[in-house]
């Protein structure tokens, strides 16, 4: 029963949340054969799965800048066991040991005249280093650097090493013996203006155009093999007998027969880490891991939400920005595809709820607020959720109090009827509403509850640092203006024209620019009753100038 259950077990899948401060890693590899990940965030802090231990070491910034999503521009070195190269853009050329973790950059003001490195590859006498301005080589016997002046200042996007030849961008390779650049040799033209990808699956180099539409592979006579122009793709693995290319769509390259041998389009969000496994094609759609029955055709989506995946013999290891490291076995890859009913039901009612607040202008604000509770409530179960940004604006624009007309007004709220998760979110609908309805003195007021009763409040992050200044600037004018003695149509150009520099709050954007009512009506207020007055031209000619550059915007 033991062995039974400990099987069980290990075929379960796994999750290894990131160190204390880790997240929202980009990338990731294996190094040291497949005992080890590395997983790298941009310009931070960067860390070192072992597999077998299950313990994280950390590798530093400096690492950490060679992550480019979905794949690392990183190389174990085949001729000296136990160093990689890693191409570190602004940081340089990496060279670090795995052995003893020692490390040493040749920068790019020392060793590449100042251009940001952008790729690596190796052979047996030299380090390939593409930058953003040339390539360039560093000898293992002299650890010096040289520009290869052939290829001019060409920004280099990929290199690959196949024997003496060593590929530049996809098109046009050097030869190592004496550093002179060859074109694909064939009679037609080359059929890409601009090569956005390239992958070398030896002997085959592939390049992909900057539309993802134009596929070329090029064979081992370095000739074209084959030229397409219907399968929308960025990206090549190698399958059993075949090469894969997809993206938007995906395409089985078969090497027996030469041509397309299979085919799936439109793969929703784009398709990208795609691995042959059984009878199924998985990868991630849309950063969702997928699957396709390749007898059926059936397409599968589960609710794992993941950045990027890699494969050893027995296991998928994929990362999530909630969920840390996570690691599906293949024994057991039905347990991805489990639909969780009740996370089922919460991404149905968030989109309800979405629907709701879009449309909120016939729901009283007290349902509004509950609403609103509810929906950050499911946000927190339904962690996968992309659309976190759209939905707190929706949010947000449901508790803009506007009467018929635009016009702002503060409601009446009764407080007994919020609970305690429900109350900040008033609070935070009246300072804003009553400042829009021209009570900066009363929004403030509103605010400073909010602030010192709430103060971890979702909330206080809807208002942003330069709206709280110029919310707390309108307080201190407005108190000031109401102090102050002066004429009639002095005091309505004063005060109109304070509501038109303090609607350029973000809560108040319209579709098109800022609700200016508040502003205008006493712009209009002081051109009827004081036609003559110099203050009633200052405003008109202010109302005409931002009507004239919404017109133009249009």
């Amino acid at each position: 029963m033991a062995a039974v259950m400990a099987h069980a077990d290990a075929i379960r899948i796994k999750k290894f949340s990131f160190p204390s401060g880790f997240n929202n890693a980009s990338a990731m590899t294996f190094v040291k054969g497949k005992e080890r990940i590395w997983i790298f965030r941009r310009n931070a802090d960067s860390y070192e799965f072992d597999i077998e231990s299950g313990s994280w070491t950390a590798l530093g910034k400096s690492v950490g800048n060679c992550a480019s999503d979905p794949y690392i521009n990183l190389v174990e070195d085949a001729y000296a066991p136990g160093w990689l190269w890693s191409a570190n853009f602004y940081d340089g050329l990496l060279h670090y040991n795995l052995i003893n973790r020692s490390s040493q950059v040749y920068t790019v003001r020392s060793s590449f005249g100042g251009h940001p490195v952008t790729a690596v590859a190796l052979d047996k006498n030299r380090i390939w280093v593409g930058t953003a301005s040339g390539l360039y080589y560093l000898s293992r016997d002299s650890q010096t650097t040289q520009k290869v002046d052939a290829f001019g200042n060409t920004w280099v996007k990929s290199l690959a090493v196949d024997g003496i030849r060593i590929w530049v961008n996809g098109s046009s390779f050097v030869d190592s013996t004496d550093l002179q650049i060859k074109e694909v040799s064939v009679a037609e033209k080359w059929p890409m203006k601009e090569v956005r990808s390239f992958s070398f699956l030896p002997p085959y180099k592939i390049s992909f155009d900057s539309y993802g539409k134009t596929v070329v592979i090029i064979g081992s006579a370095d000739k074209i093999i084959l030229s397409l122009d219907d399968v929308e793709a960025i990206y090549a693995t190698r399958g059993e007998g075949a090469i894969w290319l997809y993206w938007g769509d995906i395409a089985r390259f078969d090497l027996n027969s030469m041509s397309i041998a299979e085919k799936y389009t439109h793969i929703h969000g784009g398709a990208k880490c795609l691995y042959e496994d059984g009878d199924f094609l998985l990868f991630l759609a849309d950063n969702y891991l997928a699957r396709i029955n390749r007898k059926t055709r059936q397409m599968d989506v589960s609710q794992l939400f993941l950045t990027t995946m890699l494969q050893d013999k027995s296991n998928y290891w994929a990362l999530s920005s909630q969920d840390g490291l996570i690691m599906i076995p293949k024994a057991n890859l039905n347990e991805a595809f489990k639909i969780d009913k009740s996370l089922e039901d919460a991404k149905n009612r968030i989109g309800e709820l979405g629907g709701f607040l879009r449309h909120a202008e016939d729901i009283d604000i007290v349902q509004r607020i509950k609403y609103i509770v509810e929906l950050f409530e499911l946000l927190r179960k339904d962690k996968t959720n992309r659309e976190v940004n759209i939905l707190t604006s929706e949010a947000r624009h449901a508790l803009r109090m506007q009467k018929e007309g635009g016009d702002w007004f503060a409601p009446k709220l009764d407080f007994a009827q919020l609970t305690e998760l429900e109350k900040p979110i008033g609070y935070y609908a009246l300072a804003t509403s009553a400042f829009g309805a021209g009570k900066p003195v009363e929004a403030m007021e509103y605010f400073e509850i909010l602030r010192k009763s709430y103060p971890d409040s979702i909330c206080l992050g809807w208002i942003q640092k330069n709206d709280l200044e110029l919310m707390i600037a309108t307080k201190n004018k407005y108190q000031e203006i109401s102090r102050k003695k002066m004429s009639k149509d002095q005091r309505l150009w004063e005060l109109g024209n304070l509501y038109f520099d303090a609607m350029l709050v973000d809560w108040n954007t319209w579709e098109v620019g800022y609700n200016t009512n508040l502003a205008f009506s006493y712009f209009n207020e002081l051109i009827s009753k004081y036609p003559d007055s110099i203050w009633a031209k200052t405003a008109q000619q202010k109302m005409d100038e931002y009507n004239s550059a919404l017109e133009q915007a249009d």
